[in-house]
């Protein structure tokens, strides 16, 4: 089924989903300290690229994994 050559994808969707699973557990208490506006503002802007990259990301590793997967079933 699932052979190394499919590592690289399988070890970014579990990034991905680290990254989603903290997230909904809160370890990214940043907000909820009271920072300055700018600290505020940089840190909202570091987040949307971190989700907006691991949507990416994750999306990327799937259509791999499908590709890979489909490519050995026609073999």
């Amino acid at each position: 089924m699932l052979h190394w050559d499919c590592a690289p994808a399988l070890l970014v969707l579990l990034a991905v989903a680290i990254f989603w699973v903290g997230g909904s557990l809160e370890w990214f208490e940043m907000l909820s300290v009271p920072q300055n506006a700018v600290g505020s503002v940089i840190w909202l802007y570091l987040m949307l690229a971190a989700v907006a990259g691991s949507i990416v990301l994750g999306g990327g590793a799937v259509v791999d994994l499908a590709r890979r997967m489909n490519r050995r079933r026609a073999e």
